[in-house]
């Protein structure tokens, strides 16, 4: 066999072992953008620390910081999570970890009700360890192709 064929066969492998083992590597991270437009409630008050982060490529993931802790809530099995700080990175205003139910402690809920209220959806969940209702208002991304806004 040529050399020259034999060197671009081994880089072309390189190379697609490299790809394969960073996409993989990346699969189980979740970055974390920072959401101005979020509300939160913890029983009709709103907490003198809060943040609403949602998921960079995962729209049913939304991490909440409540003083100190975090949590994060799975929309689609509705879930709850608590995360350790230490296993958040932060870049800016952004978070990174690794998947929540990975690295979280589920919370016990009592009750969950998620609604479309016009321009946001409100999710009401009442944590177990709590026995305290969260309210979390997201609103909807705008859709000029509507033509409505």
């Amino acid at each position: 066999m040529n050399p020259r064929r034999s060197l671009a066969w081994f880089l072309t492998l390189s190379i697609a072992v490299l790809t394969a083992t960073v996409s993989l590597f990346a699969a189980g991270r979740v970055t974390w953008k920072l959401d101005d437009t979020a509300h939160l409630k913890l029983e009709e008050h709103i907490p003198r620390t809060w943040g609403v982060y949602r998921a960079d490529k995962r729209k049913n993931l939304v991490l909440v910081l409540l003083w100190r802790r975090y949590l994060a809530l799975d929309l689609k099995s509705h879930l709850v999570f608590e995360i350790d700080p230490k296993s958040l990175t932060s870049h800016g205003t952004d978070l990174e970890s690794d998947e929540p139910d990975t690295i979280g402690r589920q919370i016990p809920t009592l009750e969950w009700t998620d609604r479309d209220v016009g321009p946001a959806e409100r999710i009401l969940v009442t944590l177990g360890d709590y026995g305290k209702t969260l309210e979390v208002e997201l609103p909807h991304p705008i859709d000029l192709r509507r033509g409505v806004y």
